[in-house]
């Protein structure tokens, strides 16, 4: 099928076609269709099955289901399976609902229409229609359909403007240009030229920073690049339309690669509740192996001839074993996860609509994954970016130094300006004009336009100093206007700037025709390649500046530049021209070009940028620590610049001690880790990357060890895969809960490493949001999204779990004493009916409730006392113990309502006519009162009654009452139901019963309770009595 979907054989290397052919292409999607549904029609119902049955209560159930279909089974087959179709349902009717959704969206997304080159004219082509080789036309602020190489567009200097905020939520635009293969553009003369044109590229992959390919185009090969490319999703802006050749399509396209699944990741608690449902089928099987052994040795040992006994057999063993098995099945909560998902659900509207964590104009927190609510009441460890998420990522231009000689540009401005008007200061001068020529910031309407803040923030403040970007054209040239005398340079070349490399240099022709290198950077790179020759006193003063400016918190870049003799230029050309042409490695074998110039360099000076904090940050980072959560901070910037943030925070406090490994010396590790463990005050451990790459590749529980003993760590001079590599080391060597935060796309590994990953919406751009589990706006939001929400999911679906597997066990138990009395029949207690709709009707209302609106304290107090979420992150409200606690009591409840409700009512006649009423009658007595106590329980259990709750209660019982009056009126349907609720509900006797037998078994729970919080009361119950108190106070007072 020559224009169909993607087959699945191997991509090539290279893939080359025709422009202007629609043809078959090996490891290439033909069309520009887009499908983000995770089901077609055909495949919808096996995969929700299979998804469904990943859970092991559920394959329990199933074969329960087949066990009921057996002759004699005690219950019908509809009893059995009814639970397991309701809770499938559910979750097919949920993943049904939001694969519509999204196949609504495909539907209107890939009918819209598009310009594209047919049969001699430009079309109206519907995007799904498009195929590589096409060429298109796109118009300003239109989205792109499809990754297109620029061939022209509306500018006279063949550029363009492109917004990429849909792309990687960057809103600075960024300028590309149109390839160069023909001098005079024209239509359609131009475009018809370049029909069957060949192109070649390299396979679809998901680099947003790198794209490379040629177009041979009537025999000439020309390169192009990222530079030259128009990325799907993005969109032109202050341009009139732009003409290119379609690449890439539908899936092949650069954000369709992107859009990968998230790491799947569960919390301790979801770990925790598995190992409890584990238990509770461990038990639930020794009790049907109880039971089973039990009516064995009764068929052995009988000794009534009126009661029938079966041959003992493995037939006979078997269906007792699978009877005892269908009876006790409702001891495993099938419906917990339902819940579960329920209630997260409700908690991830909580956390999006919550005032406390808005900022105008960036929006509310983000809860991407909310399977890890309940993670954030565990955080042990924050491991922090520092740029853009501890500052504002809004740079100012402060200081400058030129050769020794320092300028502060915002107190002696208008000294600066004089002195560049008036020519007289060489180096500052020098320096000045190197701001804007070494740096990618373009010309907009608005003024200027960066991928990098730094950057735009010092051309900025350069503009003010009369040193002026007036024009810039890609590729080409750039003009400056240094104090009232414009220059124009002539663009060579350009060496990126990288993580790795951590400088960029671009090369120019000056008017006088010199060519020139301009290189700038981080000090620790830049200062080695500096020339033997160059003056040492220069540079000795610019050091101690550098670190000067780094310990007011600043962050500093060298400048420098040399001249390059035609020889060595010309060879340099010749070797970037053959790297930019090459397909594979292109970037790399640039950068190594690039590095053969960058030596010798003659030392301009240096700037620092000021990044302010965001608001309360300081504060934020305290509570944090009081909270029990160590603190990292991982930053790019040099040693003394970090230590400087670190305290200017409060990660670093006065009364700290610090300990620092600087190198990747066995020994000093060591060393320092001995003197953190006789160390009795708080310590701050500040790691450089030698040391870091030593520690976590040799010794990485050293790591772990002094993070754990540490108030806190700092981090500098990091890169992104330093960043994960120590939340791993931290992660996979604990049992503790990290939670890494951070801005930027070189955060996203991290954040994704990590336990919990939360992303910052800055101004780097929403990549880190997009790749988070939780997104919000500022640091200080944190504190509340950790304190409060996180502490309340934690207890909220602790109490959910606990008390969905209370319900269950007390519901199961009661046939033990039955089985008992019936000499271990494998006969059920209650009638079908009852059986299928416990879990599903009449007891779901409540935990829900529960799990939506339970709160121990106020908001106020989680955000003023820090404690709490200590006590909370303790593990109190999930544990073995809490699970056996709540075994014991759902055995005396069981206990308790077996006897008050099956064995009492047989001692004396209950109904009208003066006979004792039968085993339905006792049955639907006792269901009714677990249905009550259950459903109480929920008003016991909470700390925070509300309308609500008590809704939830008295609801599930009214409507129990209603649906089970007219079920049994109808004695050919349930002969044995028949008018047995119309007795028990007419009999005064009845509801005696009820009142004394649910009144004993919650009253030990509910004086436990009381008892508790008079003589032990946790440290929750005096702070919500402290509430109270206040309260009163304030009333009093009013």
């Amino acid at each position: 099928m020559p224009f169909g979907r993607r087959n699945n054989q191997p991509k090539p290397e290279f893939i080359e076609f025709n422009i202007g052919k629609r043809e078959y292409m090996e490891g290439i999607q033909a069309d520009n269709y887009v499908r983000t549904t995770r089901y077609t029609f055909l495949t919808f119902l096996p995969l929700t099955l299979y998804e469904n049955f990943q859970r092991l209560a559920n394959v329990y159930f199933l074969i329960i289901a087949l066990f009921s279909l057996a002759p004699w089974s005690p219950v019908t087959p509809i009893v059995s399976i009814s639970p397991l179709i309701f809770v499938i349902a559910v979750s097919m009717l949920k993943a049904l609902f939001e694969d519509l959704l999204r196949y609504r969206t495909d539907k209107l997304y890939n009918s819209i229409k598009f310009e594209v080159w047919r049969k001699g004219r430009f079309m109206l082509v519907q995007s799904r229609n498009i195929h590589p080789g096409d060429i298109i036309r796109l118009e300003g602020n239109r989205e792109n359909p499809a990754d297109f190489c620029i061939i022209e567009t509306s500018e006279n200097n063949h550029s363009c403007f492109v917004n990429e905020v849909n792309l990687n939520g960057e809103t600075a635009v960024k300028q590309r240009k149109a390839i160069q293969c023909v001098s005079n553009f024209e239509i359609p003369s131009t475009i018809q030229s370049f029909e069957n044109s060949r192109v070649k590229i390299s396979s679809p992959c998901n680099d947003l920073r790198s794209l490379n390919g040629t177009i041979t185009y009537q025999g000439s090969e020309n390169a192009f690049s990222m530079k030259n490319v128009v990325l799907k999703g993005t969109f032109l802006a202050h341009t009139a339309w732009a003409i290119g050749v379609v690449l890439y399509t539908g899936h092949d396209t650069r954000i369709i690669q992107n859009q990968r699944h998230p790491p799947h990741k569960t919390s301790r608690l979801e770990s925790k509740f598995n190992i409890i449902i584990l238990i509770d089928f461990i038990f639930n099987f020794i009790l049907i192996g109880i039971c089973t052994f039990m009516a064995a040795r009764m068929d052995i040992t009988n000794k009534f001839h009126w009661i029938e006994t079966m041959k003992v057999n493995a037939l006979n063993v078997m269906k007792n074993f699978s009877a005892f098995a269908i009876i006790f099945s409702y001891m495993i909560p099938i419906s917990l996860y339902v819940t579960v998902e329920f209630v997260r659900f409700f908690q991830r509207w909580t956390f999006s609509t919550d005032l406390g964590m808005y900022y105008p104009g960036l929006g509310f927190c983000q809860p991407n994954n909310s399977n890890l609510n309940e993670e954030l009441g565990s955080v042990d460890h924050i491991f922090s970016d520092k740029t853009g998420t501890l500052t504002e990522n809004i740079m100012r231009f402060v200081q400058l130094s030129a050769r020794g000689s320092i300028y502060d540009v915002v107190t002696d401005k208008e000294r600066v300006k004089m002195l560049v008007s008036k020519k007289t200061e060489r180096n500052l001068l020098e320096i000045l004009a190197a701001i804007p020529v070494c740096s990618t910031v373009i010309c907009t309407e608005d003024g200027y336009s960066s991928e990098s803040p730094d950057e735009e923030a010092l051309v900025n403040y350069a503009k003010e100093l009369t040193a002026t970007l007036t024009a810039r054209v890609p590729d080409e040239s750039m003009t400056i206007d240094l104090g009232g005398t414009e220059t124009k340079f002539e663009h060579l070349a350009t060496i990126e700037f990288d993580s790795d490399r951590k400088r960029m240099s671009v090369v120019v022709r000056a008017p006088n025709g010199e060519v020139v290198i301009y290189t700038k950077g981080a000090d620790t790179i830049m200062f080695p390649l500096i020339a033997k020759d160059e003056d040492e006193s220069v540079i000795k003063s610019t050091k101690e500046q550098v670190d000067a400016f780094a310990e007011q918190g600043l962050r500093t870049l060298i400048y420098a530049w040399r001249l390059m003799p035609k020889d060595e230029f010309e060879q340099f050309m010749a070797e970037y021209r053959e790297a930019n042409l090459a397909m594979t490695d292109r970037d790399k074998k640039v950068k190594e070009v690039g590095a053969k110039i960058e030596k010798d360099l003659v030392l301009l000076g240096a700037v620092a940028i000021e990044d302010q904090l965001q608001p309360n940050v300081p504060e934020t980072m305290s509570y944090l620590s009081m909270m029990g959560i160590k603190l990292w901070v991982l930053t790019g910037d040099k040693h003394e610049t970090a230590v400087s943030i670190a305290k200017s925070t409060d990660v670093i406090t006065p009364e700290c001690k610090v300990f620092e490994i600087l190198t990747g010396d066995p020994s000093e590790t060591a060393t320092i880790s001995r003197q953190i463990d006789e160390c009795t005050s708080p310590c701050v451990l500040v790691l450089s990357p030698d040391a870091l790459i030593y520690i976590t590749e040799q010794v990485p529980l050293e790591l772990v060890k002094m993070g754990d003993q540490c108030r806190s760590v700092v981090c500098f001079r990091m890169s992104p895969f330093l960043k994960s590599k120590v939340v791993d080391v931290m992660r996979s060597n604990t049992k503790k809960v990290c939670l890494a935060i951070g801005d930027g796309a070189n955060d996203v590994n991290m954040i994704q490493t990590a336990n919990v990953g939360v992303g910052i919406i800055g101004r780097e751009g929403r990549q880190a949001a997009q790749n988070s589990d939780f997104a919000i706006t500022r640091f200080k939001h944190l504190k509340r999204l950790l304190a409060v929400h996180g502490r309340l999911s934690l207890v909220r679906i602790s109490g959910v779990v606990r008390y969905m597997v209370y319900k269950n066990l007390v519901f199961s138990l009661v046939n033990i004493p039955f089985f008992y009395f019936t000499r271990w029949t494998p006969s059920p207690i209650f009638d079908g009916w009852l059986m299928a709709t416990y879990n599903l009707m009449w007891t779901i209302f409540p935990p829900g409730e529960y799990g939506f609106f339970e709160q121990d304290v106020s908001f106020q107090s989680m955000m003023k006392y820090p404690l709490i979420y200590r006590d909370a992150r303790s593990g109190r409200f999930i544990s073995m113990w809490r699970f056996v606690g709540e075994l014991v009591n759902a055995i005396y409840q069981s206990m308790i309502l077996f006897f008050f409700n099956m064995y009492v009512p047989s001692m004396k006649p209950l109904n009208g006519r003066g006979l004792v009423d039968d085993l339905n009658f006792n049955g639907v007595l006792l269901y009714i009162s677990i249905i009550l106590v259950v459903d109480i329980q929920a008003i016991i259990r909470s700390q925070h009654w509300n309308i609500f709750l008590f809704l939830g209660v008295i609801v599930s019982i009214l409507i129990f009452f209603l649906v089970n009056l007219p079920y049994g009126s109808f004695p050919t349907f349930v002969p044995l139901m028949y008018f047995v609720p119309q007795t028990i509900f007419t009999s005064y006797i009845s509801y005696v019963l009820l009142v004394i037998s649910v009144s004993f078994s919650l009253f030990p729970e509910a004086m436990i309770k009381y008892l508790k919080g008079m003589w032990a009361p946790s440290y929750t119950r005096v702070i919500r009595e402290h509430e109270l108190l206040e309260q009163m106070n304030r009333k009093k007072s009013n």
